[in-house]
């Protein structure tokens, strides 16, 4: 793979897109009760928006990636890429994917697709300089993968089944935006955005994530009350999950100090429970009779 070519995948942030195109890929599979080639449409076009998204938020935060060492040699800071043809890839992924889920899908997932964009990058990401509690709000970004995928099924959007895993993919949000400030907390400080480290101090931040990422995996395991979950075996797996990384999440609470290798740990934990629980959602549909 080409430098170039490594460029333009960082500049999608290309695992997070793929995460925003299997949520949306699980809001299908759940409307519809079924894995079907459909699904691949809205998977398609949140794969594109994502990329889309993600392009154009490094564009509005070049000049605080270039002030912290973790984002110093993204491909704009870095001078690799220009703003330019970074704006022009951002414009042109976003319409591909607009075009995708609107050419393909029923009105409302292009719709929500919109909205999406529009959240994530008029709302939150400026948001994110003026509060500490950007995350709150954008969280809202987690649950419109899923209700993507539930719209390109043109199943109608008031269902209580969307609710409870839109829950899940909101709630688990602010403790992956969280985990990821705290980890590099002296370096948000000295590019100017506000700290919510500073805000709620060490020690009452670790109770918040932990209450954030407990309510999230609560809010998982309570998926089979919606008719989700029904296989007894994904649901222990699921479980026992939970379990593990609960029990390792009170690391944060006994410390004196947010360490850094709990909070790297317990950033893939929870990122890696909110991917099982997409897989076991899929996975569990498929062994429904």
């Amino acid at each position: 793979m080409t430098a170039r070519v490594k460029d333009w995948l960082a500049l999608a942030r290309i695992k997070l897109t793929v995460f925003v195109s299997l949520s949306a890929a699980v809001g299908h599979v759940i409307a519809v009760n079924a894995l079907q080639p459909a699904a691949l449409v809205p998977a398609l076009g949140g794969l594109l928006l994502a990329a889309g998204g993600s392009a154009l938020n490094q564009v509005q935060e070049r000049e605080w990636d270039a002030r912290m060492e973790r984002t110093r040699t993204r491909p704009l800071p870095a001078r690799r890429l220009t703003a330019r043809a970074s704006l022009i890839a951002a414009a042109a992924l976003i319409l591909a994917g607009l075009g995708v889920l609107g050419f393909a899908c029923p009105w409302r997932a292009a719709v929500l697709g919109a909205a999406a964009i529009g959240w994530y990058n008029a709302v939150y990401t400026p948001l994110k300089r003026r509060t500490a509690f950007a995350a709150v709000p954008g969280a809202l970004i987690g649950a419109l993968g899923p209700a993507i995928g539930w719209a390109a099924a043109g199943v109608p959007l008031a269902s209580p089944r969307l609710l409870a895993v839109g829950a899940v993919f909101f709630l688990w949000q602010v403790p992956h935006f969280w985990m990821l400030h705290a980890r590099h907390a002296a370096e948000y400080r000295a590019a100017g955005y506000p700290s919510v480290a500073g805000a709620l101090g060490e020690r009452g931040l670790a109770r918040v994530i932990y209450v954030w990422a407990l309510a999230a995996m609560l809010a998982a395991l309570g998926l089979p009350l919606f008719g989700l979950l029904q296989s007894s075996s994904t649901y222990a797996l699921l479980a026992a999950c939970a379990l593990v990384l609960s029990v390792l999440g009170l690391r944060l609470l006994r410390g004196a100090a947010l360490g850094a290798i709990d909070l790297r740990r317990g950033f893939a934990g929870i990122n890696l429970f909110a991917l099982l629980t997409m897989i076991l959602l899929i996975v569990d549909r498929v062994m429904q009779p």
